[in-house]
């Protein structure tokens, strides 16, 4: 599987790994920005395509954990070898992103340039899998080829909860999963007018509606002056 993988890449990464340390360079600087912004601490990252670790490592140094996942053995050795030299919250899965099933949820999804060299059925296939596993209020961040962003969007478009678009430029998608609504239980709701206050210009009082008075009779409240208005 791995040999099919690779062939259908134009370069052989693993080989790159195995005679190069830090091969891919400095992280991308537009997830470096992105996590410089976060005020949370100790969020949990999925890195897809994580190599020998230039973004999962930062990430690790600035107190998240991350699970690092590529199909490089090369690249992973390196990743997990990093890792335990700074006692970075790191580890890594050697696997084929086509057939990866991650464990649990994470805070953010990181792809960083990976999923251009998959075909366009198995990029879309690989994302949609991906981010059902993204915990609400959630993100997902890539990096890829501009012409691939619209079927991306498209793939977050046709799902049951909402994503938000947060950036879209210059080969980047981020986008963030938004919290689900809370409905409010009749033990949270309050009487229709047990209690109104109502507001006027010049003065707030309770208003004499019962509990049980309908809306219209709320509004027509004998005791409420022309120009009160509900207390928001």
């Amino acid at each position: 599987m791995a040999a099919c993988y690779f062939a259908a890449m134009a370069y052989d990464y693993d080989e790159l790994y195995r005679s190069q340390n830090d091969a891919l360079g400095a992280p991308t600087q537009a997830f470096v920005d992105f996590f410089a912004t976060l005020d949370q601490q100790e969020l949990r990252v999925l890195d897809i395509g994580c190599g020998q670790g230039r973004d999962a490592l930062f990430i690790g140094r600035a107190g998240h954990s991350v699970v690092g996942v590529d199909i490089s053995p090369n690249g992973v050795s390196d990743l997990i070898s990093a890792a335990r030299d700074e006692s970075l919250p790191v580890t890594g899965i050697v696997a084929d992103i086509r057939t990866f099933t991650p464990k649990g949820m994470f805070d953010i999804l990181l792809i960083d340039r990976t999923l251009h060299m998959l075909t366009e059925v198995d990029r879309l296939d690989v994302l949609r899998r991906l981010i059902q596993h993204v915990k609400s209020g959630g993100w997902t961040l890539i990096a890829d080829e501009r012409s691939n962003l619209a079927g991306f969007k498209a793939v977050f478009l046709e799902q049951e909860v909402h994503w938000t678009t947060k950036v879209e430029k210059r080969g980047f998608l981020f986008l963030r999963r938004d919290q689900p609504l809370v409905k409010s239980s009749s033990r949270d709701r309050l009487p229709i007018c047990a209690s109104v206050m109502l507001v006027s210009s010049q003065k707030t009082f309770q208003s004499s509606c019962s509990p049980s008075s309908p809306p219209a009779a709320i509004a027509n409240c004998s005791t409420r002056p022309k120009n009160a208005k509900f207390a928001p």
